[in-house]
């Protein structure tokens, strides 16, 4: 870890573009990433009522299991693979390396909200009904990304391209090209994953977007020179991009739209996904990765890059799944 990192920021030369390193945010260290976990994590003693909501999503699924008229437990799904993120990120802080399965199980509950949401809008598409706003743009865009960092591509392409079909469509109620009346929300790390994907896969963006008035240089540069051939031309962006990151998890308190960071949720704040994600997409092609980052941010429990994860069993989700996939079949597309 270099002290200029943290404290003197440089600038280098993209093209004609000075890009300029922003520094390791002052309050984002080991201490702050555990801190904003624990109390997430550990359930304090004075309020039951944290367990309770956990735990009542949990029962939410055995519910959609074992009853004919349930509705499908999106929501549950997705709180579920939160709680798991968190045990598995605060797990892995502590013992300095990735906790595959308990993460891996996170990473699958939230995507398999996401799946199985798109399985019903494709659906209700064609029906001809109308479809309702649910979960949000930035959490398609994490749950993306953490599939493409773990190395599920397939069912990363999957949901990249059912997001690619519902932006024009009003779906993302953070993403919405038919708002003209409110102040656009920031979600400058969704844009990069969907534009990053997109390239990857060789997939066009739907002329219908929503307005993104906000820059991000870094990923913009990293935009620029992913597929460099030279790992090497790739250093300084990367470490730009970390810096980037470190600042994005301090959340603040208004509610304007203009002011939302892109790693608010405390999982993804010691993660460095969209290094993973560039390192993952890279090998796909055959390209080699920079043989390392000298940053903070890559020197947590989730920063060492591994080969694609195992999928971890779990037999709820299975259950869900096999339920989910009588009701919705569009749902194995998606998978």
């Amino acid at each position: 870890m270099t002290s200029t990192a943290q404290s003197n920021p440089s600038s280098k030369p993209m093209g004609e573009v000075m890009l300029l390193r922003m520094g390791v945010h002052k309050r984002w260290h080991p201490k702050f990433l555990l801190r904003e976990l624990e109390k997430r994590v550990i359930y304090p003693p004075d309020r039951p009522d944290v367990k309770e909501f956990d735990n009542g999503c949990v029962e939410g699924l055995v519910q959609y299991v074992d009853k004919v008229d349930t509705r499908p437990p999106f929501g549950d799904l997705n709180l579920v693979g939160v709680r798991l993120l968190r045990e598995g990120t605060y797990g892995s802080l502590g013992a300095g390396h990735p906790l595959q399965s308990l993460c891996g199980r996170g990473v699958q509950y939230r995507a398999r909200s996401l799946q199985l949401l798109r399985a019903r809008d494709r659906e209700w598409l064609a029906q001809g009904r109308d479809l309702i706003r649910t979960l949000g743009f930035e959490d398609t865009s994490l749950s993306i990304g953490g599939l493409v960092a773990v190395g599920w591509l397939n069912q990363a392409l999957a949901l990249l391209l059912a997001t690619l079909e519902m932006l024009p469509l009003g779906v993302f109620s953070d993403a919405n090209p038919n708002e003209r009346s409110r102040e656009p929300y920031r979600r400058c790390f969704a844009w990069f994953t969907v534009k990053l994907l997109a390239d990857w896969a060789g997939q066009p963006l739907p002329a219908k977007l929503p307005e993104h008035p906000y820059p991000a240089p870094a990923y913009d540069a990293l935009l620029a020179c992913w597929r460099h051939p030279d790992p090497v031309a790739l250093v300084d962006v990367l470490l730009a991009v970390c810096d980037r990151h470190t600042h994005e998890c301090m959340y603040s308190a208004s509610h304007k739209a203009s002011k939302d960071v892109d790693f608010g949720l405390d999982p993804y704040m010691g993660w460095p996904l969209e290094v993973h994600m560039v390192y993952r997409l890279r090998e796909d092609l055959g390209l080699t990765n920079p043989s390392s980052l000298d940053h903070p941010l890559m020197e947590t429990g989730l920063a060492p890059y591994l080969p694609p994860w195992p999928v971890p069993e779990d037999a709820l989700l299975a259950q869900v799944t096999a339920k989910a996939l009588r009701e919705f079949p569009a749902l194995g597309g998606l998978l």
